[in-house]
């Protein structure tokens, strides 16, 4: 089990935020439904390069970088993109029995967790930016999705020239 770290702490001792800005930002911020780093992003207290550089040190953990991590499309088969949108992850490499996934909030362990018991693999989270995250679910959901769409449309299309009792349910198509 992991252990929870608080984004705010982790802010003030890295110098990012002073004790009075955390406490009034966290009054601020309760009632809008956005967690704190993207209420402190969205004030324009925190730059959000400096949070994910700032949880890249502090927790040791990779930063995301579309030149380390390609797009690996059969990594889509192992987190689907609903998952993938609602954890706020998307899995970027697979050695062995471990899975890194790339997350603009690697503080999130319930997610973090909850995809450990969803895939039986070793999660382990690599930090990236909000548009960072945006740009590869794009970049893997995107990919893989119009390719099942076009699957889909080849399918259709053999079905439509040879009709459904012309193809044998054993054919190569």
């Amino acid at each position: 089990m992991r252990r929870k770290m608080r984004l705010g702490e982790m802010l003030v001792r890295e110098g990012l935020l002073s004790q009075n800005q955390l406490e009034q930002s966290l009054a601020q911020q309760k009632g809008t439904g956005m967690k704190l780093g993207q209420f402190l992003v969205q004030r324009n207290i925190c730059r959000e390069e400096d949070i994910v550089e700032m949880l890249s040190r502090q927790l040791r953990i990779q930063r995301y970088s579309p030149a380390i991590y390609p797009v690996d499309l059969s990594l889509a088969e192992i987190i689907p993109a609903d998952t993938a949108r609602g954890k706020n992850v998307i899995p970027v490499s697979r050695t062995g029995n471990v899975l890194e996934v790339a997350t603009p909030d690697p503080l999130d362990i319930d997610a973090l967790d909850s995809l450990e018991v969803m895939t039986n693999l070793e999660i382990e989270p690599v930090v990236c930016t909000g548009a960072d995250y945006e740009q590869a679910f794009s970049s893997l959901y995107g990919l893989y999705c119009g390719m099942d769409d076009v699957m889909k449309s080849v399918d259709e299309d053999i079905t439509a020239v040879h009709g459904t009792d012309d193809v044998p349910a054993n054919a190569d198509i």
